[in-house]
Order: structure tokens, then sequence, then C-alpha cells
């Protein structure tokens, strides 16, 4: 075998081996990124209505979720409201979609979907029938927060009244 020949099956070996070595260190590094992610988060989510700067009423709700995958919370009740066309329901209470991923530190960035919707009153629609006012708040936002930090991402007017809402986010992460 000619010294060409062997310089070229000698580097043709390196270069097949090479990637065989390079295996666990990558899996290694794979593994470590991974672990550096926390799987789960607690996300706390209190609704503050205010008026004249007082808050006059708030709800709190939990949601547990998975690292940059949505998570949600239905909660309401059918209002019926009549029509000429016989009674219709109306969807009100609270709808959150929520995603949190982890963008290093001691940050995530949180997507969030808000809808209020809830009656205000009552008025009259024909003699002796009265049907609810309904008010809606929605909102979508998209920003980064301290985890373990209580954060207003989302605060807005009541068009038809003097209450202005706000949504308070707190995110921790679970082991």
């Amino acid at each position: 075998m000619n010294t060409h020949t062997r310089k070229f099956l000698t580097a043709l070996t390196i270069l097949a081996v090479l990637p065989l070595l390079l295996l666990p260190a990558t899996a290694q590094e794979e593994k470590a990124s991974s672990n550096d992610t926390p799987a789960f988060y607690r996300v706390s989510i209190r609704v503050i209505e205010k008026i004249e700067g007082k808050a006059t009423n708030s709800r709190d709700y939990l949601l547990y979720l998975k690292h940059d995958v949505y998570g949600e919370i239905r909660t309401g009740n059918k209002v019926p409201i009549p029509s000429d066309k016989g009674t219709v329901y109306m969807d009100v209470g609270l709808n959150v979609d929520c995603m949190v991923r982890r963008i290093g530190g001691n940050q995530v960035a949180v997507d969030l979907r808000f809808e209020l919707a809830s009656v205000a009153g009552q008025r009259s629609v024909l003699p002796g029938q009265s049907a609810p006012i309904t008010r809606s708040v929605q909102s979508t936002a998209s920003t980064k927060i301290e985890l373990g930090k209580p954060t207003t991402i989302i605060s807005v007017n009541d068009v038809t009244s003097e209450s202005r809402f706000e949504l308070e986010i707190t995110i921790e992460e679970v082991d």
C-alpha cells in the first residue's frame, strides 16, 4: 500500500470515528439543557375590579401548566335572555388561555388571552319583561415577567361604567 493510500484511509477512519466519539458528549449536553427548563409552573391569576382606584371585587384562579403548552380556565353560567324568537342563552363568566415559557434567568414569557363576561343589570324590553345588560372585557397579552413576583399584565376600563379590571399574575416553578 502506498503512502498516499495509507494517509487517505487514516483520514477516512478518523472522519468515520469522530462523530461516534462526540455522541455521548452531545447527549449529555441535551440532557443537561432539558433539566435546566422546569417542566411545570403554578400560575396564580387574580382578577380585580376597581372603582375610583379602590378594589371592589376580586377573584382568584389557579392553573398548573406544562412548559410551553397552553392551559385554560373556563368558568361561568348561561343567562336566559328573552327575544322575539324565544329565550336564548348567553355565556357569562371567565375564560383564560395561558402559556408559559422559560426565557432565562428568573424570567418567563407569558402568552395570555382573557375574556370576562358578566351581567351588569337589567333593562326593560317589553312591558313586564326585562333582559340582562351584559358587559364583556377581552384582552390578549404577551410579555415577560419575573418568577414569583405578582405582576399586573392587563388593565382595562369598562366603557359603560366607572369600573376598571386588572389581571394580576404570579408564576412559580413546580418541582
